[in-house]
């Protein structure tokens, strides 16, 4: 399972626990985001974890679990906690054939639930067996001969004891990958037991992510349902594997109503990243080139994109080039809270039709107005004047004023454009040199707050790149793009869509 779309609300405040008779608490209380298709995304919601009645039940807030108004639960007799490889927060409960996906705050708030939810499984696992044992030994009689003569128990007995030592095994060994994963993480990442997380179905499309000093790639689920309805899950057999997948493309395993990225580093000074996305079935692409000059602006940070982008409209023919906006982070005093904006003009243009477009990101004042404005003009091949202009918000609403008709009408509401979760591909199938592989003891050192850590790992890989580039420079050695050219200024995907469709009719043809 993963973040939402992209990531989950933090789940509210800790933990209650209510105290049990005789072995200490019996009950958990706290907050955690559930994934839900009827929202489709995730929702708080208050947990109580019953360890007598096994039982996880769901309540929309505190107030409606006081009221005693539940909106659901989680059967926990005979489940399966698993815990997400690419996600230090995340977990899944399986039961009677359903996946139920669930997100901390952070790792410690998860370990918690997990220990306590484990505990709570392995103990109703237990009582069943035992009844059932005793109940079988009542009905049989008793004892058995060698037990009336030896002394011993009987073999149903025998085998409760072994099958409940292979339980503290199994828990234990779960126990010690969860701490040996806290105090070492692998990649990084906090990983919980593998076989636990195998019997997860996490969702269904999403990105997929390399990465790279070299590259990265990303696959966008244009569909998918990540993780469990509020009261009804999706289970695993609910999966729809579409086999139509886009082999010769970016990311060779994902299908073709699916948007696929991929980007690559490739020019260290000055640092260009190339990337190239692509939607198969509504036949677009976008390729681009960027990279960035900083410059301080007294209590602010301006950052100047330079490069263009280009989308392709494979079946229309059509190719509109677009530059990129700045970006700037701003603070008015070192009392405020500093923000995050886009700004400066963007030119949209089209060779093959002649249409055009200005657009304008408009920074917010120091005092005063709202962030994220944004404005456009649309002009038609050799007109002075627009005929339709764009204004609103980048982050939110935008409406569009069509001036031969004098009608506004809503051009787009962001907020209501659905948001697909990303895929990361683990960092074992990962390239060399992509991203996540490289400087995944960076990111682990980040994630735990060990800077020195972070430091030292940064170092290394910094040193390995000089290293590299001394040896090339010694025997006279290139530095190969994967997946991008230069033709000219720019830096051309090597795979497009467009020229694979041509190479697919041309060979048709023959």
């Amino acid at each position: 399972m993963a973040s939402t779309p992209s990531s989950a609300p933090s789940s509210g405040a800790g933990f209650g626990a209510g105290a049990g008779a005789g072995a200490g608490a019996s009950t958990l209380e706290g907050t955690l985001s559930k994934w839900t298709n009827v929202m489709k995304g995730w929702q708080y919601r208050f947990f109580v974890l019953d360890e007598n009645a096994g039982l996880l039940s769901y309540y929309t807030s505190k107030e409606k679990m006081m009221k005693g108004v539940r909106r659901g639960c989680v059967r926990l007799k005979d489940a399966l906690i698993g815990i997400d490889d690419q996600e230090d927060n995340t977990f899944t409960i399986t039961v009677d054939h359903k996946t139920f996906h669930f997100q901390a705050r952070h790792s410690e708030e998860r370990e918690q639930w997990v220990r306590r939810l484990e505990d709570t499984i392995r103990r109703h696992a237990n009582r069943s067996r035992l009844w059932d044992s005793q109940s079988a030994f009542y009905i049989a009689g008793g004892y058995t001969k060698e037990s009336s003569y030896g002394g011993k128990r009987p073999n149903h007995l025998e085998l409760l004891a072994r099958r409940a030592m292979l339980d503290h095994i199994k828990h234990s060994i779960v126990s010690l990958q969860i701490a040996k994963n806290m105090a070492h993480p692998i990649n990084g990442i906090y990983n919980g037991p593998q076989a636990a997380a195998s019997t997860t179905s996490s969702a269904s499309g999403g990105v997929i992510i390399g990465g790279g000093i070299g590259m990265s790639k990303d696959m966008l689920a244009g569909k998918g349902e990540p993780g469990d309805d509020e009261d009804d899950s999706i289970t695993e057999n609910d999966e729809v594997q579409d086999t139509n997948e886009v082999h010769d493309g970016p990311v060779p395993w994902c299908r073709r109503d699916q948007l696929t990225f991929l980007a690559e580093q490739v020019s260290h000074h000055p640092p260009i990243s190339a990337f190239y996305a692509e939607h198969y079935n509504k036949k677009i692409t976008f390729a681009a080139h960027v990279w960035t000059k900083s410059k301080f602006l007294g209590l602010s940070i301006g950052v100047h994109n330079i490069g263009e982008g280009v989308v392709t409209l494979v079946d229309r023919s059509e190719e509109y080039i677009v530059t990129f906006p700045n970006g700037y982070g701003r603070q008015v005093s070192i009392l405020t809270v500093p923000w995050i904006e886009l700004g400066g003009s963007v030119e949209i243009k089209c060779p093959q039709t002649g249409y055009h477009a200005n657009v304008e990101f408009l920074t917010k004042p120091f005092y005063g107005g709202k962030r994220n404005k944004v404005s456009a003009e649309v002009y038609a091949p050799n007109d002075k004047k627009p005929f339709v202009s764009i204004a609103g918000e980048w982050s939110g609403l935008m409406e569009a004023k069509w001036h031969d008709k004098n009608k506004t009408e809503v051009f787009v509401d962001v907020n209501r454009i659905p948001i697909f979760k990303k895929q990361v591909r683990p960092i074992v199938e990962q390239d060399e040199y992509e991203s996540r592989r490289v400087w995944k003891e960076v990111t682990a050192g980040l994630k735990f707050n060990d800077i020195e850590r972070a430091t030292n790992a940064k170092f290394v890989v910094e040193q390995q790149q000089r290293d590299q580039v001394k040896m090339r420079k010694e025997y006279d050695l290139a530095w190969e793009h994967k997946h991008f050219k230069p033709v000219g200024e720019n830096w051309i995907y090597a795979k497009s869509l467009s020229q694979r469709i041509y190479l697919q009719e041309k060979e048709a043809r023959r």
